[in-house]
């Protein structure tokens, strides 16, 4: 490469020296696997990354290669970056839930199946989201023992603190999470909505058992309010949970005594559907 520029009024021409040394085999190769790496990172995005590199490396045979390729966690750390840099921009986080428009993208898991099962609707103040898979739906449809549960540290701001999850019983035992719903408020109003919507995806199916955290089933304000203050009303309800702590034998007697508490009394509309 020839250089030319001029100072004052004397124009100068500098001719660089030639290179001698020839190009490095070994480097070259280093960087086309490494580029089939990058390639492979973003033409198949749900594969895990220690299987992409051990894909790239399992099919070196050269030893020089392979002594000078970067360390593993180096090479998975390459494939997330190859990921990030292929991944769309994601809108900024919204200030209210009326504000949140969900790109497509979002709206598919990484095998590019449908993810958000319902959204109540774009600018809706009360909007409840419940994000499902199809092969999560039938895991839903198929398990005869559900659990109920909200957890209040992984959850966006604006959905007040809370993911409200269900998780099914596997025929081994396991309990595994299958729907995951984002609702705009903890109020028992919030709840029915959200169950309401279950229920139609239950499709006709009655799981037998349905448990469900009585923290959240008394959502209701007032009702927490009694609970807080009504040592009588909060013991009632603790017997309920209690309840699977008494022997077989005495479990329809116990049962028969709390259906004349207070608690069933003044709270019918919430124990209706798990006592039928």
């Amino acid at each position: 490469m020839t250089r030319i520029w001029q100072k004052s009024s004397a124009a100068k021409l500098k001719i660089p020296p030639e290179y001698t040394h020839s190009s490095d085999p070994v480097n070259v190769e280093i960087r086309n696997n490494l580029g089939l790496l990058r390639k492979a990172a973003t033409q198949r995005p749900s594969a895990k990354s220690t299987a992409l590199v051990a894909g790239v490396v399992g099919k070196i045979s050269s030893t020089a290669i392979l002594g000078r390729l970067p360390k593993a966690d180096l090479l998975r750390r390459r494939v997330a970056n190859a990921r990030k840099r292929a991944a769309p921009a994601f809108p900024a986080n919204p200030s209210h839930r009326s504000d949140l428009i969900i790109p497509n993208i979002l709206k598919m898991t990484t095998k590019n199946e449908s993810f958000l099962l319902h959204d109540s609707g774009e600018g809706a103040t009360d909007r409840i989201l419940i994000f499902e898979t199809p092969e999560n739906l039938n895991i839903l449809r198929e398990s005869d023992e559900l659990f109920l549960d909200g957890n209040f540290r992984v959850c966006p701001l604006i959905f007040h603190q809370m993911l409200y999850s269900i998780l099914a019983k596997l025929p081994d035992g396991e309990a595994v999470p299958v729907v995951y719903s984002l609702p705009p408020s903890k109020s028992a109003v919030t709840y029915r909505r959200f169950l309401g919507i279950v229920a139609d995806l239950l499709d006709g199916h009655q799981p037998y058992l349905l448990h469900i955290d009585f923290e959240i089933a008394m959502a209701d304000s007032a009702l927490r309010n009694k609970y807080m203050t009504d040592e009588d009303f909060a013991l009632d309800v603790r017997m309920f949970a209690a309840l699977a702590l008494v022997p077989k034998n005495n479990a329809l007697s116990a049962l028969a005594s709390l259906l004349e508490s207070n608690f069933v009394r003044e709270s019918n509309y919430i124990l209706t559907n798990s006592i039928n």
